[in-house]
């Protein structure tokens, strides 16, 4: 629903909003969720990619050597990068921050 605000009062509404607690620090809340969004889209496309390169090398979740051919080696040795990167549920987890940061984004500017 929208509401047709007149002319004349707008810039005051506007102002007095901005003078809120929760508009000072919405910069920070956007950067925040920005950076949550692209860093679950980095790996949620890596995720992809390295899955995509384990199948088409026919090697199955425990077989790393087809990423470590192509110099992702410290994936398997990192256990943070190993879920994340590897596994179904990390990369389920990435693509749902990605998706919770972006419309965090879109809220807090609209």
């Amino acid at each position: 629903m929208k509401v047709d605000i007149p002319d004349e009062v707008r810039d005051d509404i506007f102002k007095a909003e901005a003078n809120t607690p929760a508009a000072k620090d919405r910069g920070t809340r956007i950067i925040l969720y920005a950076t949550l969004a692209f860093i679950g889209i980095v790996l949620s496309s890596s995720n992809a990619f390295l899955t995509t390169v384990r199948a088409d090398a026919g090697g199955g979740a425990s077989d790393l050597s087809s990423i470590e051919a192509i110099g992702f080696g410290w994936v398997g040795s990192n256990p943070l990068a190993s879920f994340f990167l590897l596994n179904k549920i990390g990369g389920g987890i990435a693509l749902i921050s990605a998706g919770f940061g972006g419309t965090m984004v879109e809220l807090e500017v609209s």
